[in-house]
């Protein structure tokens, strides 16, 4: 679905998701403090979570392109990447590095 978008369409879409990223970058830097990347590192990991994760979809299922799908593996894709970063760094923190 997202191959057949206009050059409009597609930097609205670009847009809003970089604004809805943004925002739930800090908010989570505002809660996870000591934990988090910052706002505008929060924002970059979720961003590239959902590209991840729409890459990853495609591969595993090609043929579901419906909009739901998209926004769910999307959103999934970055809370994921962003969870198993803190993790990281919250592990990586408890060793000393």
């Amino acid at each position: 679905m997202i191959n057949y978008l206009d050059t409009q369409t597609l930097m609205i879409v670009g847009l809003a998701i970089t604004v809805g990223a943004f925002f739930i970058g800090s908010a989570m830097d505002g809660v996870l403090e000591s934990i988090a990347f910052g706002a505008i590192g929060n924002m970059m990991i979720l961003i590239a979570g959902a590209f991840l994760g729409l890459y990853l979809g495609e591969i595993f299922l090609p043929y579901s392109h419906d909009a739901a799908y998209i926004a769910i593996v999307g959103v999934c894709g970055g809370f994921m990447l962003l969870a198993v970063l803190m993790t990281l760094k919250a592990a990586l923190s408890k060793f000393g590095f």
